[in-house]
């Protein structure tokens, strides 16, 4: 029987460098969608290169992974990520989305996500993407006040991005997902208490709340840098999340997850592949992969990334032998480490079942700070040792707890 696989496919193009970006993307050349300008992990920063070029060598890999896996794997989930994908012309999602049914296994129910910008969201996109198979859009709409939209670097205004989620909903969209960004410099409890009622009151399917990371390389980071940028402390900090926690559960999402909430039944299928340590695999630049016991990154210079993606199935085949396997230590602490961001938490029987030892025989060491943590009302670990799971309070610190595993 096949195993169940992810995809995940990294479209890296933007119109414009978000302040707090720090995703590896490229910006669109002005006036000319068809190019792209070369960043700082390139050779020649500031050189254009075409978008039809990466999408060769995005098909070429697509086709040459394919040709290993195809009798392996059957793909559930294919995500398309960036990155702005909206940003570029349909016709290459279609192409990648018939090349992928063409020389993989896809599941009938397969999940299909792809991530959209409102200002570069069109009807003629919307219908393109349905009619490819795409049966789920997450809108990147941030925050549904202006002056932090442009704070942000952000294309768009809260009527566009209304505007947008209303079409994905008329043109038959069904799984509608937006992320949020809470912990904004100088932000009032006010106006994320807005944009939460907001989001909710449109009906979306999904909501990912983040609060804002300082990326090194960004704007942001440079103002922070300076002095001239601050974000709020631990008590601040936890009343954003608290806020977003109570209005979302009162209005009926399950929060299944550190960042996300959704209605039954409507959670992002292939994210949770990548914290129930399941297989996935990264097409594109820079893009991750966790298959056959191995997790590697694709190469970010693009150059590089050409040649690789250019690898057919002996050539890839030998590449992979190369690719160092984490020791069991590491691949235990990842389990543990994504498992906890769930609100199921760790599975601790199919942690015996996969590693052949028990969470205790493990981690003996842990288990006074798991006892400490539980009694502070952090976490449980219960009876029968079925779970280690985070409570709503030890959400918010969860990088704290999860780290003593890894």
């Amino acid at each position: 029987m096949k195993k169940t696989l992810g995809l995940y496919i990294h479209i890296p193009f933007c119109e414009r460098k978000c302040n707090y970006c720090g995703f590896l993307s490229f910006v669109m050349k002005e006036n000319n969608d068809n190019y792209f300008k070369l960043g700082e992990n390139d050779d020649i920063v500031g050189e254009t290169a075409s978008v039809k070029d990466y999408f060769d060598n995005l098909l070429k890999e697509i086709d040459n992974r394919g040709e290993y896996l195809r009798d392996k794997y059957v793909v559930d989930t294919i995500f398309i990520g960036g990155g702005t994908p909206s940003v570029v012309d349909e016709k290459y999602i279609e192409k990648l989305l018939k090349k992928i049914k063409l020389h993989y296994d896809v599941h009938e129910d397969v999940e299909i996500t792809i991530e959209a910008n409102p200002n570069s969201l069109t009807e003629k996109k919307i219908v393109s993407y349905k009619n490819a198979g795409i049966n789920r859009i997450s809108i990147g709409v941030q925050s549904f006040d202006d002056d932090e939209l442009r704070m942000l670097g952000r294309l768009h205004n809260e009527e566009m991005a209304i505007d947008k989620i209303n079409l994905c909903r008329k043109l038959g969209i069904e799984n509608l997902s937006v992320d949020l960004i809470f912990d904004l410099p100088d932000q009032k409890f006010e106006s994320w208490h807005r944009t939460l009622i907001k989001a909710i009151s449109l009906g979306v399917d999904h909501i990912s709340a983040y609060s804002l990371q300082i990326e090194e390389g960004t704007k942001f980071y440079r103002k922070f840098k300076m002095g001239s940028l601050s974000t709020a402390d631990d008590e601040k900090l936890r009343k954003f999340y608290d806020l977003a926690v109570n209005e979302l559960t009162d209005a009926g999402y399950d929060h299944y997850e550190i960042s996300n909430f959704s209605k039954i039944g409507k959670e992002s299928g292939h994210n949770i592949k990548y914290w129930k340590y399941e297989e996935y695999l990264g097409i594109g630049i820079g893009a991750s992969s966790y298959i056959l016991n191995k997790r590697w990154e694709n190469p970010k210079v693009y150059s590089d990334y050409g040649k690789y993606s250019n690898l057919d199935l002996e050539d890839f085949d030998m590449w992979l032998d190369g690719v160092k396997e984490n020791s069991e230590e590491e691949e235990m602490g990842i389990f543990i480490f994504t498992a906890l961001r769930m609100k199921e938490g760790v599975n601790l029987r199919e942690f015996k079942k996969i590693f052949g030892k028990s969470f205790r025989e493990v981690y003996p060491d842990k288990l006074d700070y798991i006892k400490k943590e539980a009694e502070k009302g952090n976490c449980i670990l219960d009876c029968s040792e079925k779970r280690l799971f985070l409570t709503e309070n030890g959400f918010l610190k969860s990088n704290d707890i999860m780290c003593e595993f890894v």
